[in-house]
């Protein structure tokens, strides 16, 4: 935990909704009094701390021999590009990516004979049979736009334009994967619902049940883990949440120097019998 391991500087962390945190910011921009650190999702928002001139470079930081990272040349080289589009400069740091996971109903699949798809050709062939069975819609997506980012880079292409700052929407890639969900929704495969949640956006959403199984296993995993940790104290919560940082970072280091220590005990192991 980072405020017990030091103490000269303390974090306070405040949670925001997404359709609320980028007003509240403005807002206490101008009031003179901002967060020092945002956890945002789009390079949109920060191009307009960016445009404001309220965001800081990171990469000097990151490239500091003593307090930089010592392995930011093993960071994912797509993910670091779009990190540094303005002008060499870093303003955000990507702390996560997310990969897209797909739900479907093995009971319903087993019963109608029906295989998950591996292409998006094969995708639309499943919806038009599940359409056929069920006489509605197939499929949803909680973000599309993430779905469209998808296809548009498998098919070879860019949703970003880096070196000219724009979003090529007339590109080959991008007009064929815009045709291709637009198709989806015409067709009766895909249906568009409200989140009241998130103002963000319009999503889609394939049928009620989806949408609780997505919802119930997030609940699920938040129930757990406060199972999980309520015989702990706080200061047992803090001393389990830096020995498990020891240890993932123990298994990063042997994972990308390719186990050497491991094959060693191993054929120690294998020598000794």
């Amino acid at each position: 935990d980072f405020n017990n391991c030091q103490d000269y500087i303390t974090v306070e962390a405040t949670q925001q909704t997404w359709n609320e945190i980028n007003a509240k910011i403005m807002a206490a921009l101008a009031a003179g009094d901002p967060p020092d650190l945002i956890f945002c999702s789009a390079a949109a928002d920060t191009n307009n701390y960016v445009d404001m001139e309220v965001a800081v470079d990171l990469l000097p930081f990151i490239q500091d021999e003593t307090i930089g990272i010592k392995d930011f040349d093993d960071y994912n080289p797509r993910v670091i590009e779009e990190a540094m589009q303005w002008d060499g400069k870093m303003y955000m740091f990507p702390i996560s990516r997310t990969a897209e996971t797909m739900y479907y109903d093995a009971d319903f699949f087993k019963e109608n004979n029906l295989q998950p798809p591996k292409t998006w050709a094969e995708l639309e062939t499943l919806c038009a049979k599940i359409h056929e069975i069920t006489g509605g819609y197939a499929i949803g997506s909680d973000y599309l736009d993430e779905n469209y980012v998808d296809m548009v880079t498998q098919l070879g292409g860019e949703f970003i334009d880096y070196e000219n700052k724009v979003a090529p929407w007339d590109s080959e890639e991008s007009l064929t994967a815009l045709k291709y969900f637009k198709n989806l929704e015409e067709k009766g495969y895909l249906i568009r619902k409200e989140n009241p949640a998130d103002g963000r956006s319009r999503l889609l959403f394939a049928t009620e049940k989806a949408e609780q199984l997505k919802n119930s296993k997030a609940h699920i995993e938040a129930k757990f883990y406060e199972w999980l940790l309520m015989p702990l104290s706080e200061p047992e919560r803090a001393e389990f949440a830096r020995i498990l940082d020891i240890l993932y970072y123990r298994c990063k280091e042997e994972s990308k120097a390719d186990f050497p220590e491991m094959s060693r005990i191993i054929k120690e192991g294998e020598s000794n019998e």
